[in-house]
């Protein structure tokens, strides 16, 4: 016997018709987040020949990343009429505030940590069978003061762009409907905003982990510091190589630590509080939206023509500067081996 189909009065297909746009314009923003990073790029291997100092260049390069992503959302805010001021000037209204937000420093460090030797032990597993990558490795520059310069820049502009859009901007713009789904859909355009398996990994690992802990503390700064905590151990992981049964011992205790800096992050429960929409009409909108499935085939395009490819199939890509290719099957030759941004710029 079939399921009647449910009937809906005008009111309520108009509703979920808002809903649908209100998912897709926060799907759409992260497609142009794609095209201005492309578009910044390309500014930039303009600028490059010209400019010989390795801060002024790195710092143009940051400030191109985090525009790329803050200007589609700040347009998706204007376009809403939502007021700006209270993105930062919102209280936090949780207990003990400061203390989650140390919890979830750990957690957030912790999980990018796993994400990312993750990521390495699978890219290394696909070289062993001959599917080879292209890995973009941050440029940490010469020197200890030039790594600590590029550490702490980007560590200073992605925490602001990211969590000003992903969290201050969408997440606001969905959670009286569900937080559930605005969880979802910011989690997913968060993890889907980058074509680097690294990064891919890293946000899907702590993208979700940061949507809740917004809702919970509603504080925008506070989600900047862990995702400042998540830009650190990324760094972290590119910077640094250890002896692998080291780096087995390192997952699991920042696994444990990171899983259970998680749980405590949100004890106890508290009262739910009422949405507009059901979660299962909200989850069922969140999946029948073009947008999502626009961004998840922008990554798969990404990834199939500019990273993994194999020996004998047609040259896709030019490794470019601060790529490793084929990827090394040592993971202790990341830091020696890889070449230096600057020496590898196009003339």
């Amino acid at each position: 016997m079939k399921e009647r189909k449910e009937e809906l009065t005008l009111s309520e297909q108009e509703h979920r018709n808002g809903l649908q746009v209100l998912f897709n314009g926060v799907f759409v923003c992260t497609v142009f987040v794609w095209v201005l990073r492309f578009a910044f790029s390309g500014l930039l291997k303009l600028l490059a020949p010209k400019v010989d100092s390795y801060y002024l260049l790195t710092a143009l390069s940051l400030l191109g990343d985090g525009l790329s992503v803050l200007l589609p959302f700040l347009l998706f805010h204007k376009v809403r009429r939502d007021p700006f001021r209270p993105i930062f000037s919102e209280k936090p209204r949780s207990e003990h505030p400061f203390l989650r937000c140390v919890m979830g420093v750990v957690s957030v460090f912790c999980l990018a940590v796993c994400a990312m030797m993750l990521v390495d032990f699978g890219l290394n597993l696909l070289e062993s069978n001959g599917v080879h990558s292209a890995i973009t490795r941050p440029d940490f520059g010469q020197g200890k003061v030039q790594a600590l310069y590029y550490v702490i820049l980007s560590t200073l502009i992605y925490s602001f762009c990211y969590e000003t859009a992903f969290r201050g901007i969408a997440v606001r713009a969905m959670k009286e409907e569900n937080q559930t789904a605005a969880v979802l859909v910011s989690g997913l355009a968060f993890a889907f905003s980058d074509g680097e398996p690294h990064h891919v990994a890293v946000r899907l690992a702590v993208g979700f982990l940061l949507g809740w802990f917004y809702l919970r503390v509603r504080s925008v700064w506070a989600c900047m510091a862990l995702h400042a905590a998540a830009q650190a151990a990324v760094c972290f992981a590119f910077r640094f190589s250890f002896d692998p049964l080291f780096e087995s011992y390192l997952f699991f205790i920042c696994l444990v630590l990171g899983v259970s800096a998680a749980f405590f992050l949100f004890f106890p429960k508290k009262e739910k509080e009422p949405s507009v929409t059901s979660k299962g009409v909200s989850l069922r909108i969140v999946f029948t939206t073009f947008g999502v499935w626009v961004l998840a085939g922008l990554l798969a395009f990404n990834m199939m023509s500019f990273t993994f490819y194999m020996e004998d199939a047609p040259d896709l890509i030019t490794p470019e500067h601060g790529q490793r290719d084929p990827l090394f099957n040592n993971p202790t030759d990341r830091a020696e081996n890889i070449p230096n941004y600057q020496e590898n710029m196009p003339d």
